[in-house]
């Protein structure tokens, strides 16, 4: 009878789990393809997804001490660009717990345009942070979802990662054993990673999907095939196998552990995906694809905001400053700075100009056309580039 009944129960989970996410496809398709009056995609109009540095400490290279203070003690990802030594020069620090509120607040009113996911990480592990709790029980009382990307090399956390209002885990762990992590992600924290998600697999809500993110470089593409056999084929999991996001002379250390040529080639070549360029790397024969949604530019569409308030453009590109003529503006916790949806439209009509955008290899080929359709560029603007 006991069995009976759990497998009566694992049948419900699963039945509510696929409606989950057959919801989540239908919501995603309206989104990209809902018309405002100008006839563009919501995107335009709204972001979907709001980035929060909440910090930018990583627990790939940080740790708490005795006291409570984070330290540096590991080396972290090699292919990380905010590292010491990184290509980007940002200094590090925690975003007051009042902007994070201000920046929920703002963006919970931009419902009904589009904006829905809370995201509190950019260049920090969320998985170190103390207020993650808070931020996804605040995000669920002012209506909007949070959505999750870690390490998940921090056991001690687990439980933050099992939430309601947590509708995506994405697992960044790039190897499938401890040499290979310690080389790709710079710190002997395989098995605790290993332990927090078959912790959260175990304990998540059904309404919580859970995916595995693998960047792929020369020091663990020969891991592909056990890793996909582990996380997709034993624990049923989506694998998600990541190119090295390459953007020449801007993300230097995207340069440093290239993979071979076979896999660049996979993720690089767009001659039969003119209509829609690859991002994504599937398990069936390597060769699957997701394409890019429908009217989107490239896969960077999110709005983030730094842990000092500073409005980014990218959030693989570096963060400019006051000097820079791509300069978006502060937020402030008072609401004195800059308006943060006037920022999303002027970051989206400098698209066609940052230098960042122009060298990325993570856009569709057609990206320059997509934003002259929708008035973000002008027929000289895109007859100018290169």
């Amino acid at each position: 009878m006991g069995l009976a009944v759990k497998a009566k129960a694992k049948a419900f989970v699963d039945r509510h789990e696929t409606l989950w996410k057959l919801k989540r496809r239908l919501y995603q398709r309206l989104y990209d393809r809902r018309d405002d009056r100008r006839g563009a995609p919501s995107w335009v109009m709204c972001p979907q997804d709001i980035q929060i540095d909440t910090h930018n400490y990583c627990s790939s290279t940080h740790r708490k001490n005795e006291k409570g203070e984070l330290e540096h003690v590991y080396a972290g990802c090699i292919f990380c660009n905010v590292k010491a030594g990184g290509a980007f020069n940002i200094p590090r620090g925690r975003m007051p717990t009042e902007l994070i509120r201000y920046i929920i607040d703002y963006w919970s009113q931009y419902r009904d345009l589009g904006a829905e996911n809370i995201c509190p990480y950019v260049n920090g592990d969320p998985i170190i942070d103390d207020r993650l709790p808070w931020i996804c029980n605040y995000s669920q009382e002012k209506g909007m979802k949070v959505v999750i990307d870690t390490s998940a090399n921090v056991y001690a956390n687990r439980d933050w990662l099992v939430h309601p209002n947590i509708t995506q885990l994405r697992f960044s762990v790039s190897a499938i054993t401890d040499e290979v992590y310690m080389k790709t992600q710079g710190c002997p924290k395989f098995g605790e990673a290993l332990r927090t998600i078959h912790y959260v697999l175990e304990n998540k809500y059904p309404t919580q999907t859970v995916e595995m993110h693998f960047m792929v470089n020369k020091y663990n593409e020969h891991e592909i095939e056990d890793y996909i056999s582990h996380f997709n084929g034993e624990l049923g999991l989506k694998v998600k196998i990541f190119p090295l996001h390459e953007m020449p002379d801007i993300q230097l250390n995207s340069t440093v552990a290239l993979p071979s040529p076979k896999w660049r080639n996979v993720s690089t070549s767009l001659e039969a995906w003119m209509e829609s360029r690859p991002v994504f790397i599937y398990p069936s024969g390597y060769r699957e694809r997701q394409v890019m949604r429908a009217n989107r530019t490239c896969q960077g569409m999110a709005y983030a905001v730094q842990w000092d308030g500073l409005i980014l453009h990218c959030t693989d590109a570096p963060p400019d400053y006051e000097d820079s003529p791509f300069f978006l503006g502060y937020v402030k916790a008072d609401g004195s700075g800059q308006d943060m949806l006037e920022a999303w439209h002027l970051r989206n009509r400098q698209r066609i100009r940052h230098p960042a955008c122009r060298a990325c290899n993570a856009k569709r080929p057609d990206w320059c056309e997509i934003l002259q359709k929708f008035e973000l560029a002008t027929a000289d603007e895109v007859a100018s580039l290169p």
